[in-house]
């Protein structure tokens, strides 16, 4: 069920995120196409990145969203505060 698969996710972030030491949620990004833990991460804080091929239906607000996981390092980036140009202008 869906309950059942909410608890899942919510379990398997608890269980990762107490493994980590010292490391606050805001620190991790989940990238998934699953509403599950996509929600479950939101709840706990950390960013989340919904993979999402077009056409397909939209779900829980995430804070990303990319077509493919390809698209993910875009958001990483982001996340980081590098952009395309700066990178371009250290070479």
């Amino acid at each position: 069920t869906d309950a059942q698969n909410d608890n899942t996710a919510q379990d398997v972030l608890t269980n990762v995120l107490s493994t980590m030491d010292d490391i606050d949620p805001i620190q991790f990004l989940l990238v998934s196409d699953r509403e599950d833990y996509l929600g479950a991460a939101r709840d706990e804080g950390i960013f989340t990145c919904r993979v999402r091929p077009l056409n397909k239906r939209r779900g829980l607000t995430t804070n990303y969203n990319v077509d493919d996981v390809g698209s993910v390092e875009e958001v990483i980036n982001d996340i980081n505060g590098v952009s395309f140009n700066s990178a371009l202008k250290a070479r």
